[in-house]
């Protein structure tokens, strides 16, 4: 009896560990695990970065219809920076479904530039690292809320932007821009302007202000209207509106701040050149103004005929390929780009 016993003690024994994973066994099927994730994971962000792509390609291809929308109505493209310094996606507001935001902007022209007027932006009260009460009321300013559409899901938050740049001044005063800034200036919001004012990811082109006296001017520059059979060049030779890559400015003091264009910026110029993705360990001072994403290797552009295009490795357009892309962001200068690009 006690063999017996035995020897069903046993088979219950074999029977209960075969019925599990051994550790050799368990520390394999992790293994294996983490390398499906592996393999997995980069398959998911690439899925959801052409996503976003496909999110910030509509997204300027609204605003490009928006425009053949204004210049149905109006006769003209709008100015890329009126005599308050307006830039053309504000008055576009209306045809991107955003008739209500555009109803609250304040066009009172006793005041100078648009962030003058106390409708618009908050009175100002300190340096944009110190934030302090937003006073009210209006319950919301000229240029406050969150705009989807102007904003690309693939570059950084407006909620992780501590100040915005509200104007770019590039060649004459009286010709390029209304007299009482300097030249050459990247102008930010103070506090409590920064809490509020709406950012975007996108701009109009003004082309180049500098090489061979103007010759390569956008269609978004100061005080201009331009038609869209002013486009000698050809529509689908000419850039239109482009994406803006976020910037980081160093106030001193430990104060390096992170900034993106406000909603009334005017047209920026290839001037600047295109920011080529520098990584955010290499602080590149002032990127706000420049063309660039955060989409690895391109930046999207929308063409003066309304298709939308992606660039593709931004650092060789600032060098070997600046030419090209001088021509493409003028509308009259001549020069018809090859569509390889």
């Amino acid at each position: 009896m006690q063999k017996r016993d035995s020897a069903v003690g046993k088979e219950r024994l074999t029977s209960n560990a075969s019925a599990g994973f051994t550790i050799v066994e368990l520390l394999v099927v992790i293994v294996i695990m983490g390398i499906l994730m592996g393999l997995l994971l980069p398959a998911v962000q690439q899925v959801r970065e052409s996503a976003r792509r496909m999110t910030c390609k509509n997204n300027l291809r609204q605003i490009a219809i928006a425009s053949h929308n204004y210049a149905a109505s109006f006769g003209v493209l709008p100015a890329g920076m009126t005599q308050q310094h307006v830039g053309p996606l504000v008055p576009l507001l209306p045809s991107l479904e955003q008739a209500n935001y555009y109803q609250k902007v304040s066009w009172d022209g006793r005041f100078v530039y648009w962030w003058h007027d106390p409708a618009n932006r908050p009175p100002l009260n300190g340096a944009p690292w110190n934030p302090t009460p937003v006073s009210r009321p209006p319950d919301l300013y000229g240029y406050e809320g969150k705009l989807p559409v102007l904003n690309c899901p693939s570059g950084i938050g407006v909620d992780a932007t501590s100040t915005c740049l509200i104007t770019v001044t590039r060649g004459v005063p009286g010709v390029d821009f209304t007299p009482g800034l300097d030249s050459d200036t990247n102008l930010y919001t103070g506090n409590p302007g920064h809490q509020v004012l709406t950012r975007v990811h996108y701009a109009g082109i003004a082309g180049d202000v500098f090489f061979q006296n103007g010759r390569y001017r956008g269609i978004f520059t100061y005080n201009r209207y331009v038609r869209l059979t002013d486009i000698k060049d050809g529509t689908s030779n000419t850039f239109m509106f482009g994406e803006v890559h976020d910037g980081k400015l160093d106030f001193g003091g430990g104060h390096v701040l992170s900034s993106l264009p406000c909603l009334g910026i005017g047209g920026l110029w290839f001037t600047d050149g295109l920011h080529e993705g520098l990584p955010d360990t290499n602080p590149d001072l002032f990127a706000d103004n420049n063309f660039g994403s955060r989409h690895q290797g391109i930046i999207h552009f929308a063409l003066a005929d309304g298709s939308v295009r992606a660039l593709k490795d931004p650092a060789s357009w600032n060098h070997d390929r600046f030419p090209i892309l001088l021509g493409m962001g003028g509308t009259n200068d001549g020069d018809i780009s090859p569509q390889d690009w």
